[in-house]
């Protein structure tokens, strides 16, 4: 194979191989050459030989040169590259400049043959400009399978295979970043060469190319197509807007989908690869004017698509024309329908002629682009003559971009456009053919599989050797070996048709590989199923045979008659299943003859003679078509709920669903299985086809209720099978009719208690929801008593479905609180029935934040500064009943020291207020409120030094400085509240005091002013000062 890769100018060269086979003499001598596969990994400029390779003659003469191959070589891979150039993006205009260069003979042939291929690449180039074809990258291989060569008169004649893979223009528009690959496949050439001054030179080129099929059929000149070519009409081919529902079919029970991946899988697979299983239509004796396009087309959608075959009875003869019979179908070349393989008829049969028909695939012509699906047909008209020349199936879609898969040409990925749509439009058409459905049942395709033990003869038939080989055949009518009548027969595994199905036919095909040896005489033998009781039917492969091969029409892939009448009754049995197999026996019917014939493939070249045409064996097949007849009893598949259970409806509904539409239903069909409830009763029963809704009423109390089928019933199918047994697999109804109540609504913490936040546990008498203080239905209220204000319900968590956990913030004050739970708000159980008594009865936590305290007398009193401007302690007092603040008659200043026990505080408390409160006793000389500012207030923990008053707690350090100043009196009452420094700095663990002083110490007047306070050392108890505290527990 001669390799060629990409350029740089993104042009990928592969493989490229030249097979040389051996061949005969051709009126002078012809040398057999054949060359190794090597790769060329160069460009094609300066071509590089792939070896040298070694040559074996099988006739007489002069073995030819390597150097010579390599001229060959070079001078067709030159031809192939400008071509290709030609056609690509960048190298277009060289080549309408310098054509085909020095490449071409001199002679006149060569001069015909260049006028009209530089014509012909006009037109693919102009048509390649006008639909964005022209080539980004691309790569091609020449498969060179014969060289001719007459030494005398320096000629060569080399047959090769192309094949591409192509992106082009509009491929890279529509994807970028993963264009489509458009492949071409087995475009056979014949290319004439002559040596001239040393060099290889064409002379003509002949292939089977579609364009110039085209081309002659219209019957118009080069330039006719270059002056009136148009760009496809990519706009007016599709609809404004995407078609909904293209389906135009009504709805068939006898009809099955189409497999659209299915049939896109085997065109893509297909397109390269001829399935052997069929003859080919483009070359032959057999080959058709639109050659195997159709025919790659119907196998698409039969063996991918699963489109059943439509055949009709009695099958007609085999014959050798094969193609005017009616039907779509293919068993063997010689026994095929015309709308398989004729574009025209097929168009008609899928698009209008379906209704007459039980198989096959049906479908609608529809108007745009856009309505065309994945494995849809498009056929052409090229010429405008009426007939239909060509057909293709989409493999790819973007938006309303269509790619196709086709025979003749053979390729995969090409832009509808590639085909010659665009050439003129006034005589190029189109149609688009959606296929919908397929009429009849799935097919059955069953073939032989590869165990020894599903084909072969009856071994106690007296024939030796055993009439079985190694070769994977069996033989049918005689023993070769002495004439002896055998039995031979075939088993086919899981064949799907259902039991009862009423068989439309039934074949098998297989492969005849000519006379065994010495027969050549017809044969006769009877075919039948499992046992000779059984009914047989008759067939006879007559038919003059003679051992000249061209005239033995036998030889090949062959079809049995129908065999419906002999299946039939075993598939009605009642042991029969669907995915069972079958044994089909051949028994000799009084001939002594006898035929080879293939159980499963063989490869090329094990016929004798070998006979290549003929393709690859087939497997032995079982084809069938059948209608399905309902012998199956119907099911229940399911009795569900209609609605939400558990429930307190009065009545309920369930959903019976049958496995098939049935009739006879009614209430006496179905009884009720209960616990707890009593009453319940089915009160109707309605619906049809294969759904059904039982309405029961529930009675009364709380329990379950489930519908069970009876075993008495009288349901049937539309067939009048009864229903297979009753059922009790069924849903259950939970029924719960009880209103839910609270239980409990306790406190989860001790009481009294500071805390900021509390906890009750509310419990309920069954799992509820919808607990919350969403309004306008809150569930929740607090009763509060005493001082407490500000509190209100923050959270709701359940802990089970039954139980919940309410925090409520405690607010302010001092009191008790307690959670009420609030009818005519959202809680219901999950049968709705809805919460709907109040619950006022629960524990109640009692609120303590504030803690009051009064002076120790013990340690406090007054403290006189030793003189007027000394800043410490002279004399005190702590035994008097009396604090004196201000100052004497030597402008001395007064301060107080109180001591409070601040250690009950808990430890954690967050004071929130602290009032500091003194009551007065005398006033001496002027108010010293009005003379000495206002009256401070420091403190000190747990004292200004030692816990007893001493002089020097006058001028000892305090912890905190002017934290508070008393204000206007009440009823001799004076209050300082403390600020946060204040607050913060209370002992909560021991005692906290204070030291009181006017901010001015004295006004140097020389007479006594100050004010006398009770001290905790007086008689009477409530005028002691007294420190109040608020706070709260975290």
């Amino acid at each position: 194979i001669l390799s060629i890769y990409w350029t740089e100018l993104y042009v990928l060269f592969v493989h490229l191989a030249i097979f040389y086979q051996m061949l005969a003499f051709v009126k002078n001598l012809i040398y057999d050459v054949v060359m190794p596969v090597q790769a060329n990994t160069t460009g094609i400029g300066t071509p590089v030989p792939t070896g040298t390779p070694l040559v074996t003659p099988n006739t007489p003469g002069n073995v030819v040169s390597a150097e010579q191959q390599e001229e060959l070589k070079s001078a067709i891979q030159s031809y192939f590259e400008i071509r290709y150039r030609a056609l690509s993006v960048l190298y277009s205009d060289d080549f309408k400049k310098n054509g085909f260069g020095n490449l071409i003979s001199e002679g006149a042939d060569a001069k015909t043959f260049l006028s009209a291929e530089l014509g012909k690449l006009a037109v693919e180039i102009k048509r390649a400009e006008l639909n964005h074809l022209r080539y980004v990258k691309y790569k091609y291989s020449l498969d060179i399978r014969n060289i001719f060569i007459d030494a005398q008169t320096q000629s060569a004649t080399v047959s090769l295979i192309e094949e591409h893979d192509v992106i082009d223009e509009i491929s890279m528009e529509l994807s970028p970043e993963n264009p489509f690959v458009s492949h071409s496949y087995n475009l056979e050439h014949t290319i004439l060469l002559h040596k001239e001054q040393g060099q290889w030179k064409i002379v003509s080129d002949e292939y089977l190319d579609y364009l110039w099929r085209v081309l002659r059929q219209a019957g118009k000149s080069t330039d006719y197509w270059v002056h009136n070519m148009k760009a496809a009409p990519r706009s007016t081919v599709r609809s404004e807007n995407e078609t909904a529902n293209i389906n135009a079919l009504l709805e068939d029970a006898s009809s099955h989908a189409y497999d659209r991946d299915g049939a896109v899988d085997y065109a893509n697979g297909h397109a390269n690869e001829y399935n052997p299983n069929y003859p080919r239509y483009d070359i032959g004796d057999d080959a058709l004017p639109w050659g195997d396009c159709i025919n790659f087309v119907s196998q698409a959608l039969y063996e991918g698509g699963n489109v059943s075959m439509e055949i009709p009875s009695p099958l007609p003869p085999p014959s050798d024309a094969g193609n005017g019979e009616e039907g779509w179908y293919l068993l063997n070349g010689m026994q095929r329908g015309r709308y398989w393989n004729d574009v025209g008829a097929f168009y008609n049969f899928v698009t209008q002629s379906y209704e007459f028909w039980h198989e096959g695939p049906e479908g609608s012509d529809v108007p745009y682009l856009n309505d065309i699906m994945l494995g849809d047909v498009i056929v052409y008209d090229w010429t405008g003559n009426g007939t239909w020349d060509h057909a293709v199936i989409v493999v790819d879609k973007v938006g309303t971009d269509i790619f196709v898969a086709s025979h003749t040409p053979d390729g995969t990925g090409h832009y509808t456009a590639f085909f010659p749509l665009s050439y003129d439009p006034n005589l190029t058409q189109m149609k688009f053919i959606h296929i919908e459905q397929s009429d009849g049942h799935p097919p059955v395709k069953t073939e032989i599989t590869a165990r020894a033990d599903d084909w072969g003869p009856n071994l106690y038939d007296n024939c030796t050797p055993p009439t079985l080989t190694t070769n994977n055949e069996i033989y049918f009518g005689a023993c070769p070996s002495n004439g002896n009548p055998i039995t031979s027969g075939f088993r086919f595994n899981n064949i799907q048709i259902p039991r009862g199905a009423d068989l439309k036919y039934a074949y098998i095909t297989f492969t005849v590989d000519g006379p065994y040896y010495w027969n050549t005489a017809p044969i006769s033998v009877n075919i039948y199923e499992q046992t000779n009781s059984l009914t047989t039917v008759t067939w006879n492969i007559d038919g003059a045979v003679s051992q000249d091969y061209d005239n033995w029409i036998w030889r090949g892939k062959r079809t049995t008659s129908d065999l419906q009448t002999i299946l039939e009754p075993i598939i009605g049995a009642g042991s029969w299943n669907s995915g069972q197999s079958l044994s089909i026996m051949f028994m000799n019917n009084g001939s002594g003859n006898a035929r080879r014939v293939m159980a499963i493939d063989r490869k090329l070249g094990t016929f004798y003679p070998p006979d290549p045409s003929l393709a690859n064996y087939w497997t032995a097949r079982l084809i069938a078509a059948y209608s399905a007849v309902d012998v199956t009893s119907p099911v229940i598949n399911s009795i569900t709920r209609a609605s939400a259970s558990p429930t307190n409806a009065s009545n309920i509904d369930f959903t019976v669903v049958f496995s098939e539409s049935v009739t006879g239903v009614d209430a006496s069909d179905f009884i009720l299985t209960t616990s707890g409830v009593s009453g319940a009763s089915i009160t109707s029963v309605s619906g049809s086809g294969d759904t059904y809704t039982a309405t029961v009423n529930t009675g009364s109390g709380d329990g379950t209720i489930r519908l069970d089928v009876s075993n008495s019933n009288t349901i049937t199918d539309l067939a009048s099978n009864p229903l297979d047994g009753g059922y009790t697999g069924g849903e259950t109804y939970g029924v719960d009719k009880t209103i839910p109540v609270v239980l409990s609504s306790a406190r989860v913490s001790a009481s009294p208690t500071a805390n900021a936040n509390v906890d009750f546990t509310v419990t309920f008498s069954e799992p509820v929801t919808g607990v919350d203080t969403v309004a306008p239905f809150d569930d929740f209220s607090l009763s509060t008593t005493g001082t407490v204000i500000g509190a209100t319900v923050t959270s709701i968590t359940p802990t089970s479905p039954a139980v919940y956990t309410v925090r409520v913030n405690t607010g302010s004050g001092d009191g008790t609180i307690r959670l009420n739970v609030i009818s005519g708000g959202s809680i219901m159980d999950s049968a709705h029935n809805t919460f709907a008594t109040d619950f006022l009865t629960g524990e109640a936590y009692t609120i303590k934040k504030t803690l009051t305290v009064q002076s120790v007398g013990t340690y406090d009193g007054w403290v006189l500064e030793s003189t007027e401007t000394s800043g410490v302690g002279g004399t005190m007092n702590s035994a008097a009943t009396t604090v004196n603040l201000g100052d004497d008659a030597s402008n001395r200043q007064y301060v107080g020291i109180l001591h409070f026990d601040t250690s009950s505080l808990p430890d954690t408390a967050v004071v929130t207020s602290a009032t500091l409160k003194i009551k007065k006793y005398s006033l001496t000389g002027t108010n010293p409120f009005t003379i000495l500012g206002n009256l401070l207030v420091d403190m000190r923990k747990p004292s200004f030094g030692a816990v007893d008053l001493a002089v020097g707690d006058f001028q000892a350090a305090a912890g905190r400085v002017a934290v508070a100043v008393f204000g206007t009196p009440v009823n001799n009452w004076y209050s300082a509240v403390l600020n946060s420094s204040g607050r913060n700095y209370i002992n909560l663990t021991g005692t906290t005091q204070f030291r009181l002083r006017f901010t001015t110490d004295d006004n140097n007047n020389g007479v006594a002013d100050y004010m006398k306070f009770y001290s905790g050392d007086h008689g009477n108890v409530g005028v002691w000062p007294t420190f109040v505290i608020e706070y709260y527990v975290p």
